[in-house]
């Protein structure tokens, strides 16, 4: 079986650009409102890569736009989990203090 280095280079490079045709189509939908579909979308992208803390603040931020309250919750229980189980980590300050913020405003 032959291989080659190059390959594990050029993966990761379509795999990132894939992630960020999830992200950008993601942003579009909210900017257009249409959050259900963005969420879609980011989840997609959580799927491929689980520690990517900004996906999981995108998610937060669609969900707060659509007032659900619940879906806020499980997204950052979600990425507590994940970042627990995986590094042994919490989620950054930064990550805490957005989740609180949108927590505020998200009423159900």
């Amino acid at each position: 079986m032959l291989y080659y280095d190059w390959v594990d280079g050029e993966r990761q490079r379509l795999e990132d650009k894939f992630l960020q045709l999830l992200v950008d189509s993601a942003e579009y939908k909210a900017q257009n409102k249409n959050y259900l579909a963005a969420i879609d979308l980011i989840t997609q992208a959580i799927k491929r890569d689980a520690l990517r803390e900004s996906f999981y603040c995108r998610a937060m931020d669609y969900y707060a736009a659509m007032n659900n309250r619940s879906g806020l919750i499980r997204c950052y229980q979600a990425l507590t989990e994940e970042l627990l189980e995986s590094l042994n980590l919490p989620p950054s300050a930064r990550t805490q203090q957005q989740y609180q913020q949108h927590l505020g405003l998200a009423r159900e």
